[in-house]
């Protein structure tokens, strides 16, 4: 698993792991192993301004 063995390595106590609201993301299994590692997990709301595929999509026929 990419978040346990090459992500959660280079954390350090107090960060924060920003993910979407993908499915996957909201396991348990990723909230143990984000707490082990003593961050936090934040997520981004349904909608993000920030992210440039938010408006194409929008906009898009399809």
């Amino acid at each position: 698993m990419w978040l346990e063995f090459i992500l959660i390595p280079t954390l350090k106590p107090g960060q924060a792991l920003v993910l979407d609201n993908a499915t996957f993301h909201k396991g348990g299994r990723i909230a143990e192993l984000v707490e082990a590692a003593q961050c936090r997990l934040l997520y981004l709301p349904q909608w993000e301004p920030a992210s440039p595929s938010q408006g194409f999509l929008r906009r898009s026929p399809f």
